[in-house]
């Protein structure tokens, strides 16, 4: 189980890990009016969720300041309650590109050296990722 504490390295992550992430086109739809940073584009797109195997289709709010929409200015979810999948996830390592790099899954601060590497491991991992869909 993971024991991250968000609210113990706010002040110094400023909620990073609450970016653009893909969203359920109907999850969005019918959360429209808890939007706190209103996307500039979206983009659409149909492809299986990794979570549960079924073909959906799916929007990227894209904001500004590159976070997520429903992230407020105090860096709380306005959706915390209903958050999607891969924000619950977030922080427990099972997926490298979804840990943490302020604190491991057990709440426990990471030393520089570890952000470092689990940064590097991350960009890698996303890029990775990229360069396969493009090749689709």
């Amino acid at each position: 189980m993971c024991k991250l504490v968000c609210s113990n390295f706010l002040d110094k992550c400023h909620a990073e890990c609450c970016g653009i992430i893909p969203l359920e086109k109907d999850f969005y739809n019918a959360n429209i009016e808890k939007i706190v940073n209103k996307p500039h584009d979206i983009q659409e797109y149909h492809d299986i969720d990794p979570f549960d195997n079924i073909e959906k289709d799916f929007i990227i709010p894209v904001t500004e300041n590159t976070k997520c929409c429903f992230l407020k200015d105090d860096y709380t979810c306005a959706i915390y309650e209903i958050r999607p999948q891969v924000c619950k996830i977030y922080g427990d390592e099972s997926v490298p590109q979804l840990s943490c790099h302020w604190q491991d899954k057990n709440g426990n601060k990471r030393s520089r050296q570890a952000k470092r590497l689990l940064e590097r491991k991350t960009k890698k991992n996303i890029e990775r990722f990229l360069k396969q869909r493009k090749e689709i």
